[in-house]
């Protein structure tokens, strides 16, 4: 039983720090001000795991990406695509490309859920690389 609470409080602990880093990092405000900062280090990573319907819904994620960035006078050097792939592991070519390639740019991404499925993988990936993730930036 103590085994059981030890595991609990490690994941609510990982937890709260990813909660924690998402609305210090995802905050509109901070978000405009690191991207006005680091202009010359914006990514853009798009992904679907659906390969029916997969124009629409890569459509969809770019319409977002771009939107933001015209509202924002952004301009992303880079974006890439996986296409076909889960979010439950990192064995993605455009992620691997951004891990060994990109670590010190930002990547802006539709929603979190398109980096990772599992919070834990995204909290890891988050602990190497920025990511503002557009749906969920708040008005602070």
């Amino acid at each position: 039983m103590k085994e059981g609470k030890k595991i609990m409080k490690s994941i609510i602990e990982k937890l709260d720090l990813l909660y924690e880093r998402k609305y210090i990092e995802t905050s509109k405000k901070r978000a405009i001000s690191l991207l006005d900062e680091n202009k010359d280090n914006i990514i853009a990573y798009i992904r679907v795991a659906n390969l029916r319907n997969c124009e629409e819904f890569i459509k969809r994620q770019k319409d977002i990406i771009e939107n933001f960035c015209k509202t924002y006078n952004i301009k992303c050097k880079a974006t890439y695509v996986d296409e076909g792939f889960s979010g439950l592991n990192f064995d993605r070519p455009g992620i691997k490309k951004i891990i060994e390639e990109h670590k010190e740019d930002i990547i802006l991404v539709c929603d979190e859920a398109r980096i990772s499925r599992d919070y834990f993988n995204f909290l890891d990936f988050t602990d190497k690389i920025k990511v503002i993730a557009i749906n969920s930036l708040i008005d602070k």
